[in-house]
């Protein structure tokens, strides 16, 4: 992946639209990151975190949070928020971790632009521990502007992606995640017969809102647990 592609340019006129700050600060990153801390994960990693502002949230929030980019603008950027022992330069080909680094990994928007995705993956499920919790969200190719953005390389629909995951050792945690409001639970493993119908109902609830996201908006948005495979 060129880092030429994600210099300044890119981040003030692309990526923020002209108005830099913008997109990154209006995800609601404590609704993203509670994910996580309702999973128990304590030491998490941010996967093309640009300048960080999901790292100083996860840092408030009292996650162990680590973030990298393989942008030297952005990393440098988010050295001038304090964050220079917490974000990283490196590429998701070959990420600056141990393995089984962390208990969870966040990545958003960021698979659509690698070309080598596959590699990408195997690196995250390196990183990240057994058990461990992989949130993703990415366009779908199915989105209008997906092909107007020039670094945007990889265009699947969610079952593609979701077929590749689960080839990386990823299994479907929860089907949807919303990013303002309330976080849908994710679906728990009951014993008796009226767990289990409860379960099926709300699975069944999650994945028509899950459908019908991606149907509106042509975005994936689902959280995974590492597997053995």
């Amino acid at each position: 992946m060129a880092v030429k592609k994600f210099d300044e340019e890119y981040f003030t006129q692309r990526y923020y639209r002209g108005k830099e700050g913008s997109y990154p600060k209006k995800i609601d990153w404590g609704a993203v990151l509670k994910v996580f801390k309702e999973c128990g994960c304590k030491r998490v990693l941010d996967v093309g975190c640009a300048y960080g502002f999901s790292v100083q949230q996860g840092l408030a929030m009292g996650l162990d949070m680590y973030g990298v980019d393989i942008s030297d603008y952005a990393v440098k950027r988010a050295e001038k928020l304090g964050l220079k022992n917490r974000v990283k330069r490196g590429d998701v080909c070959q990420l600056p971790f141990e393995s089984e680094f962390f208990d969870g990994v966040m990545c958003i928007h960021v698979l659509e632009h690698i070309p080598d995705f596959h590699k990408a993956l195997e690196e995250i499920n390196r990183v990240l521990k057994m058990g461990g919790i992989f949130y993703v969200a990415l366009p779908l190719v199915s989105h209008k502007d997906f092909y107007s953005e020039p670094t945007h390389v990889n265009g699947y629909t969610a079952p593609q992606w979701r077929q590749f995951f689960r080839q990386h050792g990823f299994r479907m945690k929860k089907h949807f995640v919303k990013v303002r409001g309330n976080i849908l639970k994710h679906i728990p493993f009951g014993v008796s017969i009226a767990s289990k119908i409860f379960t099926w109902q709300r699975w069944r609830k999650d994945l028509r809102e899950t459908r019908l996201h991606e149907a509106c908006t042509h975005e994936l948005r689902n959280v995974f647990v590492k597997v053995r495979r």
